[in-house]
C-alpha cells in the first residue's frame, strides 16, 4: 500500500471547497450549520460558517485543540434555534437553546445568542452572547 499525503495547497483548496459547499444561504441555515457543529463537537463545521472577526477571535484556539471543540463529557443533547428577528441594517439575531447532558443523565441549559449576516455573498454568524 501506497501512502501518498496531500501537499499543502491540494489540503487549502480541498477545505475552501468544503466551505463552499457548506457555505448558508439563509441566516437560519448559517445558525443551524453552526449548532449543528456544536453538537457534534466539529469545529471545523463551525468555523466554515463564523464570520472574519469570530474566526480572528476564535480560530487559533479551534486549531490548537485540532478542531475538536467541547469534551467528551458534558455533550449537547440538543440545540434549537429560535426562528430570529431581522435587524433595521438587514442583520438577524437568533436564540440558541442547549440542553448539556452526562453519563448520570444530568441536564443543564444553555443559552446563546448569534448574529447572522451577509459577508462575501453568504450568510455567516458571530457569536454575540456565550452560555449562561
Amino acid at each position: 500500500m501506497v501512502v501518498v499525503r496531500e501537499d499543502a495547497d491540494a489540503m487549502k483548496e480541498r477545505v475552501a471547497l468544503l466551505e463552499e459547499a457548506v457555505a448558508a444561504d439563509s441566516p437560519k441555515e448559517a445558525v443551524q450549520t453552526f449548532a449543528k457543529g456544536l453538537k457534534n463537537r466539529n469545529g471545523a463545521l463551525q468555523y466554515a460558517v463564523m464570520s472574519k472577526k469570530m474566526r480572528e477571535e476564535v480560530g487559533n484556539d479551534y486549531a490548537a485543540n485540532r478542531w475538536q471543540t467541547g469534551s467528551s463529557s458534558p455533550w449537547y443533547a440538543s440545540i434549537t434555534a429560535n426562528e430570529g428577528v431581522q435587524n433595521d441594517d438587514g442583520t438577524w439575531l437568533f436564540e440558541l437553546h442547549g440542553v448539556l447532558t452526562d453519563s448520570t443523565n444530568q441536564q443543564e441549559d444553555r443559552r446563546f445568542s448569534f448574529k447572522a449576516l451577509k459577508e462575501n455573498n453568504r450568510w455567516v454568524v458571530e457569536e454575540l452572547k456565550g452560555k449562561d
